[in-house]
């Protein structure tokens, strides 16, 4: 049975007296890679934003239990004088906090007086941050990177050079390695403008890893041939609404031909 990861009812959403999104409804299911398209200005990264953080003015939008989600952002955000090393290690503070938690409780383990309290909450904690890092692909950070940083062709480069010394194509697949770093175990990816400054190479790589993963992806994209690529859904934001169509990108356009056809008669 597929499962339901989002549940979008009824939202509405206004920047002061201007309404950006109106009745939005859309399930998310497993496995889903669902495009958002529509012309510039129309609310797209608006209804990413609304879904991610959960800020609708009306209406619900319900996350199934425990499910994680990651939102992998255009803006490169890279530090310049910052290695290579230490721009990945960023996306990997949720690893090294995981890490230092268990840590925590791992030494109040060894002291006798930790089972004369009521220690059964702490290790129903412990046994639930173990499960988040394997599943996460915690402890494994730097295996994980050094393979992103080979497909991308970034390994020639030794870690500890500096974000500034790199090209500019360089930085942009830098800070999209440095996103897709700890995928592992998230359910759903936001993705605004994933392709945006990346060459032909990188952006057909990422099809690769984006058709691989197994979670649900919502994707806001003006690349048409990475819609066509990825996508199994569509979702047109129009009018403030947002209506749905199977398929990808080419498909989506030959199903809506008909119907606007049919209006203008």
């Amino acid at each position: 049975m597929v499962r339901e990861l989002i549940n979008v009812e009824a939202v509405d959403r206004a920047f002061g007296a201007v309404d950006v999104l109106r009745d939005i409804n859309l399930k998310v299911n497993d496995g889903d890679r669902i495009g958002i398209v529509g012309h510039n200005g129309a609310g797209k990264t608006t209804l990413l934003n609304t879904i991610s953080e959960q800020k609708q003015d009306t209406g619900d939008i319900e996350f199934a239990a425990g499910i994680r989600i990651a939102y992998l952002t255009q803006i490169r955000d890279l530090e310049s004088n910052s290695t290579i090393e230490e721009e990945l290690s960023r996306k990997g503070r949720q690893f090294q906090e995981l890490e230092d938690e268990i840590a925590s409780i791992e030494a109040q383990l060894v002291d006798p007086a930790f089972y004369e309290g009521d220690w059964e909450p702490v290790m129903e904690r412990y046994t639930e941050l173990q499960q988040m890092l394997a599943s996460s692909g915690g402890g494994n950070v730097a295996g994980i990177a050094k393979g992103i940083l080979e497909r991308l062709g970034l390994d020639k480069h030794p870690m500890d050079m500096e974000v500034n010394k790199l090209s500019g194509g360089e930085q942009a697949k830098l800070a999209l390695a440095r996103q897709l770093v700890g995928l592992n175990g998230i359910d759903v990816i936001f993705l605004d403008e994933p392709t945006n400054h990346l060459d032909i190479q990188t952006t057909e790589w990422l099809e690769d890893f984006m058709r691989s993963f197994k979670g649900a992806q919502l994707i806001v994209s003006h690349d048409r041939y990475f819609l066509d690529q990825v996508c199994t859904r569509i979702v047109e934001i129009d009018n403030l609404r947002a209506w749905p169509w199977k398929g990808n990108y080419s498909q989506f356009l030959k199903q809506k031909q008909p119907v606007k056809h049919r209006l203008v008669i």
